[in-house]
């Protein structure tokens, strides 16, 4: 057996149950179930203004050793969503979504920053439609392939939305990784040469949860740094592009209450 086919991440049986030491499912504080629509958000800062805007309620937590993350629950053109700050990287986001998901959610939201590879303008609204899959988080949820194709139902619906919105956008192939140090310059040419526009670092694990257990999934992005530029980072406006990043998470909000609900699970 060569050593790729060898390769750990290839030991995993996708169509066994969770791990029966999984937690138990997240409820809200008065024992009601949460609402089936989340927004993941990867901007603390928006989601906390908006939460306070809002007078959003506290409605549960999710316990981690790093931190605890509250669940705000917000009612949005008539529908309940829950609200969460989602952690940076593949691993952490899948295990909320994992959570979420379990607890009976059925459409995910995530919305946040990415680095271009291609000349997209800084702040551009980006919708992946399918993810380079370099982290090992999404193979534990799905069989192993170079690519995974987001809910393309989800993903059409998520751009009929923005549209209506008047938001200009455009859609993706993202490249999920793990390695943000290793976003070398010959990488980054071969993964263009693959037809990445975007580089992310959850993209791809999102996707193959939603996707094991039957839960609508699509992504709302923002142009943010740029690595277009051979062997030169420019980081741009992104964490400072306050309009950008209002504008993402008012478009994920949007879709995140409108989209519909399949009978996929």
């Amino acid at each position: 057996m060569s050593e790729m086919t060898n390769c750990p991440l290839f030991d995993h049986d996708c169509s066994e149950p969770r791990n029966p030491m999984s937690r138990p499912p997240l409820a809200a504080s008065d024992g009601s179930a949460l609402p089936i629509r989340c927004l993941m958000s990867f901007m603390g800062d928006v989601l906390e203004r908006h939460v306070e805007e809002r007078g959003c309620e506290q409605i549960a937590v999710l316990h981690s050793e790093t931190r605890d993350f509250p669940i705000y629950r917000d009612h949005v053109r008539n529908t309940n969503v829950c609200l969460v700050q989602a952690p940076v990287g593949a691993p952490a986001a899948a295990i909320m979504a994992d959570l979420l998901i379990s607890s009976g959610v059925e459409v995910l939201v995530a919305c946040g920053g990415c680095g271009v590879l291609t000349p997209i303008s800084s702040g551009m609204i980006l919708v992946p439609t399918e993810a380079l899959r370099d982290e090992g988080t999404s193979f534990c949820y799905c069989a192993p392939t170079r690519n995974i194709v987001l809910d393309i139902d989800a993903v059409n619906e998520a751009c009929r939305i923005l549209e209506e919105q008047e938001a200009p956008f455009r859609t993706c192939k993202t490249w999920t990784t793990d390695g943000f140090f290793r976003e070398t310059p010959c990488l980054i040419e071969k993964r263009k040469s693959e037809g990445c526009d975007a580089v992310d670092m959850e993209c791809a694990a999102l996707a193959a949860v939603s996707r094991a257990y039957g839960a609508r999934f699509v992504e709302i992005l923002y142009s943010g740094d740029s690595l277009y530029v051979p062997n030169r980072h420019d980081a741009r406006d992104w964490v400072t592009n306050l309009d950008a990043r209002a504008v993402a998470f008012k478009m994920a909000l949007a879709v995140t209450t409108r989209i519909d609900i399949f009978d996929s699970k």
